[in-house]
């Protein structure tokens, strides 16, 4: 989700894996909860590059690299292509400092604002601790951060996305992070390099896995845990995993098409996936294999699928309207995190105004439209509400929220006269006002 590579390079955009045979997975599940590295692309837009075309040009990106300064100690990525000349910084402090400010007039309390040189392009709680990924730079010179909330971790730095050098998607969870990067190699082809690593690591290992791509086939979600990680290709519709010396392909086509909302739990994926029609269903897998998890027994539609760990949530709509997307009526639902199909106690939560956004954290689940005025937190224990008030000053949110450790934090951005500027607004939960 971070940076799109081949998709969208003649639109000067930013973005997938040698395919490899899926096993079959008998008892390979269970019941007790994982550990909580939902994935990083968990509860964001199901497309790979929303927002990101925004990046380019921004005045935001406009930053102190190369001024004087403290040294970040750039150093080649490990096993790079020839034609790839990509660093890391052996300090990353050096090269990115986050800076907070208040947020706008009519925020709720404690509300604060990502501020300063370059904007969020992805963001997740790992153990209630926020991680964010930032790009910053110059018109020649892209650097791509992970930040926690108070210094930076990791730093990358490559060319702009006109080279046919390409800094890549990044995740993170489990005390992990993945970066890919990629070449081009002729008109239709690119080599692709993927790196794996503790995300405070001072010295970088040699890319976890080294693939030449049909521009066609793109990674374009990076999930991992600390014990597994993986890739959503796309459009072939499927998952490639890894986990230690192990590989295998989870597929979408021929059980339940696309799949779109993911997430990682442990060793475990989930995903929303999207087959003929508009009815999804849920999918389970790990490096063993794929299967069927959990479909409405009724037939309605099922939508916004989400979980932490604990708790998972989704929505079901009722009497779809002629456009096949909107319907009569929306439920919400929950159930206790589980891997086992069938210990999934499904509860009706209570109705809703529309379908949910697969964001889940804290005992909470959030519904609305990314754009909208405000969007609407409800309590899964009691159906309880609360509203995330609008960004003001101008922004205006333009991705699916996250939740963890008691905040929501959401990325939006407002017209500047050389571009776009992006931030990210963090706000405790508890300090958002209640709804009837």
């Amino acid at each position: 989700m971070l940076l799109t590579l081949p998709r969208l390079r003649g639109q000067l955009g930013m973005l997938a894996l040698v395919s490899l045979a899926a096993v079959g997975c008998g008892a390979c599940r269970a019941t007790t909860p994982q550990p909580r590295d939902a994935g990083f692309d968990g509860g964001q837009d199901a497309g790979s590059d929303s927002g990101q075309d925004a990046q380019i040009d921004d005045a935001a990106l406009d930053s102190a690299v190369g001024d004087a300064g403290p040294d970040p100690l750039w150093t080649a990525v490990p096993g790079s292509a020839d034609a790839c000349v990509i660093e890391y910084a052996r300090d990353p402090t050096a090269a990115y400092t986050p800076q907070w400010v208040a947020c706008p007039a009519g925020a709720a309390p404690g509300c604060e604002r990502l501020a300063g040189q370059g904007g969020p392009i992805g963001e997740r709680f790992v153990d209630g601790e926020l991680r964010v990924f930032v790009l910053t730079g110059s018109a020649t010179q892209y650097v791509n951060v992970l930040t926690s909330h108070d210094a930076a971790l990791q730093a990358l730095r490559g060319p702009p996305p006109s080279d046919p050098c390409h800094l890549g998607f990044a995740g993170v969870g489990g005390g992990r992070a993945v970066f890919s990067t990629s070449t081009a190699t002729d008109a239709n082809h690119y080599d692709e390099r993927q790196y794996v690593l503790a995300e405070n690591a001072s010295v970088w290992p040699p890319p976890a896995v080294v693939a030449n791509r049909v521009n066609a086939n793109l990674a374009d979600i990076f999930l991992v845990s600390a014990t597994t990680y993986g890739a959503r290709i796309e459009p072939a519709a499927e998952i490639e995993v890894y986990e230690g010396t192990r590989s295998s392909v989870l597929r979408g086509v021929g059980i339940g098409g696309s799949p779109e909302v993911m997430f990682l739990l442990g060793r475990d994926f989930f995903w929303e996936a999207w087959g003929a029609g508009y009815v999804a269903r849920i999918f389970q897998g790990t490096v063993d294999g794929a299967s069927l998890f959990y479909e409405t027994p009724d037939g309605s539609d099922l939508k916004g699928f989400g979980t932490d760990g604990i708790d998972m949530a989704w929505t079901q709509g009722y009497g779809p309207h002629p456009d096949g997307v909107t319907f009569d009526r929306y439920e919400l639902w929950t159930a206790p995190y589980t891997t086992d199909p069938a210990a999934l106690a499904p509860r009706l939560v209570g109705p809703i105004a529309y379908e949910g956004m697969g964001v889940v954290g804290n005992g909470w689940y959030v519904h609305g439209t990314v754009g909208s005025d405000a969007l609407t937190l409800v309590r899964l224990s009691d159906g309880a509400r609360k509203q995330l008030p609008p960004s003001g000053d101008g922004f205006i949110g333009d991705r699916r929220p996250i939740i963890g450790g008691g905040h929501i934090a959401a990325e939006a951005s407002r017209r500047s006269p050389t571009g776009f500027e992006r931030t990210l607004l963090v706000t405790p939960i508890d300090t958002l006002p209640d709804l009837p």
